[in-house]
């Protein structure tokens, strides 16, 4: 009876101690995933520091040994029709170390792109002449030709009609550097007569007058035509006059 008691009491610390062992194998475990863990960071922590600094001293060795710097940019657009100086923009820190050595700038191929429209304005400014107390006064005459008014009026270089309507054309200009006073005109037309002017008013320096006058042309004896300015308190002479010729169709 005895020994059945004792292979009872056996089995149970068999059990008893298969369980304990059991957890303990638990415990072990659990604590052995914790130490992997917390230590796989490091471990590849202490990698990537290891492979940087080998990095580190490889560049720094390539230029202490004369080496050079190849930086990789993109080409910047320019304009075909004008020159733009290139603007060369390095993003990241790609670099290792500064040195003194050149840097060899790697271009892509260009690629072909539609050039902009070249746009512009006109600005035109006008400047008063401005008349000078001390300066003088200078008319000249010139002569533009002959011909006849359009239905609007404006003149139309040509011939003389041997009949009708005719016209001609000058300009009287201020190339001087005073204003002038007022001043008038005389002209022997081309049918022989005539005529004196109105009152003109006066000219600023390098202000001029387009004067045109109509006559009849109502006979067979042509005249040269002569011109002269009158007046202006003009004190060059030379050049206030002209002689045209007119010649038949």
């Amino acid at each position: 009876m005895s020994d059945t008691n004792n292979t009872e009491r056996n089995e149970q610390m068999v059990r008893i101690m298969a369980v304990v062992g059991f957890v303990v194998l638990i415990c072990l475990l659990a604590w052995l995933a914790v130490q992997v863990v917390r230590f796989v960071p490091v471990a590849f922590s202490s990698l990537a520091d290891i492979f940087e600094q080998n990095q580190r001293d490889y560049a720094e060795n390539v230029n202490e040994n004369g080496g050079e710097d190849t930086i990789v940019v993109e080409n910047t657009e320019t304009n075909q029709d004008s020159e733009v100086e290139d603007e060369v923009v390095v993003e990241g820190d790609n670099t290792v170390a500064t040195s003194s050595t050149p840097v060899v700038v790697a271009t892509t191929t260009p690629v072909a792109t539609t050039p902009t429209p070249i746009q512009y304005k006109t600005v035109t400014t006008y400047k008063k002449p401005v008349s000078d107390p001390n300066g003088k006064t200078d008319l000249a005459m010139t002569f533009t030709g002959v011909g006849s008014l359009n239905s609007n009026q404006h003149f139309v270089p040509g011939s003389l009609p041997d009949r009708g309507q005719g016209a001609l054309q000058f300009v009287v200009k201020n190339v001087g550097t005073k204003t002038s006073i007022d001043w008038s005109f005389k002209l022997d037309l081309p049918n022989g007569a005539t005529m004196t002017s109105s009152v003109q008013k006066p000219l600023l320096p390098s202000e001029s007058s387009t004067l045109t006058v109509t006559f009849e042309m109502n006979n067979d004896d042509w005249h040269d035509i002569n011109g002269t300015v009158v007046g202006g308190g003009d004190i060059n002479l030379a050049n206030n006059s002209f002689v045209a010729k007119v010649a038949k169709r």
